[in-house]
């Protein structure tokens, strides 16, 4: 089997484990279990086979006591586990991927330990006697030679990456195991640099090699004191919770330790803004290519006027008696028409969108990244790969530090570009980015007034970007498989109903579903908390909004004429509506929506339009033809009003009046269907070849003959209607088609 086969059965079996086809689950195991041929594994197999025969006796004899339940749960864990461990063992031995070949060497990961290291119950005390033999923390501390300070960061270092990869490469971990991990963040003696990679490697841990206990162990995290270790373990909760959440409904000792957590309104809050986070990262990549496409090339466009009109104020005399003020940077954005969109960029930036990803992704071939637990270190002036940038310009790292648009990733990008620049570079850039900091300073100031978890959000913002930096950006991120892009089903299990069981809160993520137009996901938690008994406006059209997105009208009208009933003549939802009824053929419906909203907006065109074009479905050409006119003598400009009303007018059998109309039509850039109904009202007048030679005009804008055919055939029916005989309609499209064909 290839690894892309063993990774399908195994979604295939962890489907039939969430549906309880436990039986079908067996046999694709074995499939698996052939494919191993390991004697251990295959022998948990048939235990856990036989186990649930003996169960499957007990339910066809219905002597099933209550307890089973739990019983039964644990033996689907079980059969979970042990499967996971089959498809763990066959890519282990198979799969190229990066992870997977570090595994394959990781009976040598002893070799890089730091000194002293036995076995992992033993770290703890060997971080304790790092720290305290070394002052990793007393950077000011004039006693230390260069030369010893680097070795102390060396083993610093080596310590620091051998926790990352053990947590992360071993799958199992003992009691004693966690128990030291727990041990380790709980000493306030201990970096949080060290603290941080912790729990990101075990959060990669998990994702890869499911087990209760380590997730218990994460779970104990998310009420870490230290906010660093808080919010990247919640992070990794939610990424856990979207990719495991279903198999957690078997596991009662989960479900209860989340429901304590549960009990503290904070837990609450910071995780649904940690969804909010991830579920805005699934835009990221929009947001970039907006900003490459649509922002960008305005600033570089006009990049030398703005540099040429600066250079120009500084070179003006200032010698006369009135000093003339210079126009501000904002005057000249002004001028050149860039303050909105510069404008739009920094409200991006201080919302916590990720603006800078394609900024920084060519700063990324650093060795620096070369390591995968740098991608996770959170920024630290002690770095040894920046460390002597801040020995040169000490205020240079609070400003770094302090500027919540940049994650980790990048301030490390930043941090070892500024150290290829010469010392004058360095000064102006220092300069620079010190101003900056002053106006963000006031606007994080105010954003912290009125937001009380406003760091430990800016904290998990932060390492989220990190995470989408690895994934997206390290040399082989193909090889990972993306935690991110299954946030979107962080809501499809038992769990979350728990952590967001009230009302208020569901609706909450809902809104975020929503506003990043993921209308199933809204859809789903808008529908699980509304309550037809005392329907509220503002869910019922967001409802109907998320059915209209799925093309689902029929629904969705229900939902806004509930709406529309409890707050009357709300123009949002008749416009709506109006769309909706058209979509469902029910023109008359759609036009009492259109003439309502036309009583408080009587020079809307674009309301007359569509109500001019709901005559035409419904086939009353004369209320359309009347529309359109009074449209084109009003506002003779709008969009191609002269082109529906060449069509109205032919539909409603004014051949004559629309024959006026043509010449007009020929004018304004005609496109293929123009030049069709122009043929087609000439030809309903009997002039044959005038409208053969428009519709050969037609046919040479066309894609190709079929494309031609089917636009001509849209308005048979009508040519017909007319008096158009059938055989004179086959010679004219002969005739069109064989001009095209050489006879010579």
């Amino acid at each position: 089997m290839t690894i892309k086969e063993i990774q399908q059965t195994c979604d295939l079996i962890n489907q039939k484990l969430y549906n309880e086809e436990v039986a079908e689950a067996f046999l694709l195991i074995n499939v698996l279990s052939n494919e191993l041929q390991d004697y251990n594994l295959s022998c948990k197999i048939v235990e856990l086979a036989a186990i649930y025969k003996n169960m499957l006796n007990y339910k066809l004899t219905d002597v099933r006591a209550d307890k089973e339940q739990q019983v039964y749960h644990r033996f689907l864990n079980d059969v979970f586990a042990v499967a996971q461990q089959v498809k763990e063992t066959l890519f282990v031995k198979l799969s190229n991927r990066h992870e997977y070949s570090l595994i394959r060497v990781l009976p040598t990961l002893g070799q890089y330990a730091p000194d002293g290291f036995t076995n992992f119950e033993k770290v703890p005390f060997l971080l304790q006697s790092h720290y305290l033999s070394y002052p990793i923390n007393d950077l000011k501390n004039s006693d230390l030679k260069p030369e010893l300070w680097n070795e102390i960061i060396e083993k610093h270092q080596k310590i620091l990456i051998f926790l990352f990869n053990y947590i992360w490469l071993n799958n199992t971990f003992v009691a004693k195991d966690l128990e030291a991990i727990k041990i380790i963040l709980n000493d306030k003696l201990v970096g949080e640099d060290i603290k941080s990679i912790m729990v990101s490697a075990l959060t990669l841990n998990i994702l890869r090699f499911y087990d209760d206990k380590k997730f218990l162990s994460l779970l104990s995290m998310a009420d870490n004191e230290n906010s660093l270790v808080r919010q990247r373990a919640l992070v990794g909760l939610m990424l856990i919770l979207s990719k495991y959440g279903k198999r957690m409904k078997f596991q009662e000792n989960i479900i209860n330790r989340i429901k304590v957590l549960c009990d503290s309104p904070t837990f609450v809050d910071l995780t649904g803004s940690v969804i909010f986070q991830l579920i805005r990262a699934t835009e990221t990549e929009k947001l970039t290519k907006y900003i490459k496409e649509d922002i960008m090339p305005d600033v570089i466009k006009i990049s030398p006027q703005i540099v040429s009109h600066i250079e120009k104020m500084d070179d003006e005399d200032e010698s006369d008696d009135i000093i003339k003020p210079k126009p501000s940077m904002q005057d000249i954005f002004e001028e050149y028409g860039l303050s909105e969109k510069l404008q739009e960029f920094g409200e991006m930036q201080m919302s916590g969108s990720d603006v800078y990803v394609s900024t920084f992704a060519q700063m990324k071939n650093f060795p620096f990244f070369n390591v995968i637990s740098n991608w996770f270190l959170p920024f630290d002036k002690k770095n040894p790969y920046v460390s002597r940038l801040f020995d040169k310009k000490d205020t240079l790292f609070s400003v770094i530090l302090s500027n919540p648009a940049l994650c980790n990733s990048d301030k490390y990008s930043f941090s070892l570009n500024l150290l290829r620049m010469g010392d004058n570079e360095l000064s102006a850039m220092e300069t620079a980015i010190r101003e900056e900091k002053i106006q963000m300073d006031d606007v994080i100031k105010d954003m912290k007034t009125t937001n009380s978890h406003y760091d430990d959000q800016v904290i998990s913002n932060q390492y989220i970007q990190d995470l989408y930096r690895f994934y997206k950006l390290y040399p082989k991120h193909t090889d990972f498989e993306n935690p991110l892009l299954e946030i979107l089903q962080v809501a499809d299990n038992e769990l979350f109903n728990i952590i967001f069981s009230e009302q208020e809160q569901a609706n909450k993520i809902a809104e975020y579903f929503y506003t990043y137009n993921f209308y199933n996901q809204a859809n789903n938690l808008f529908l699980q908390n509304y309550n037809p008994k005392n329907p509220d406006s503002a869910i019922c059209r967001k409802i109907g909004y998320c059915y209209q997105q799925k093309l689902d009208y029929k629904n969705a009208l229900n939902y806004y004429i509930t709406a529309e009933s409890l707050e009357k003549n709300n123009t949002w939802t008749l416009r709506r509506m109006a769309y909706c009824y058209r979509k469902t053929g029910n023109y008359t419906q759609a036009s009492d929506c259109y003439k309502t909203l036309l009583e408080n907006s009587s020079e809307d065109y674009k309301l007359m339009f569509r109500l001019a074009m709901c005559y035409m479905e419904d086939e009353n050409y004369d209320a359309a033809v009347s529309l359109f006119y009074k449209i084109n003598y009003l506002m003779p400009d709008y969009p191609k009003i002269k082109n529906v009303l060449l069509w109205s007018t032919f539909y409603n059998g004014k051949l004559q009046q629309a024959k006026q109309l043509i010449d007009k039509i020929m004018s304004e850039n005609p496109d293929t269907n123009d030049f069709i109904m122009a043929g087609h009202i000439i030809l309903a007048l009997d002039d044959r070849q005038t409208a053969v030679d428009l519709y050969n005009k037609s046919f040479s804008l066309s894609k190709n003959a079929s494309d031609f055919l089917i636009n001509f055939n849209n308005h048979r029916e009508k040519l017909l209607e007319f008096g158009v005989k059938e055989t004179v309609i086959s010679s004219v499209i002969e005739a069109v088609l064989m001009s095209y064909i050489k006879t010579d």
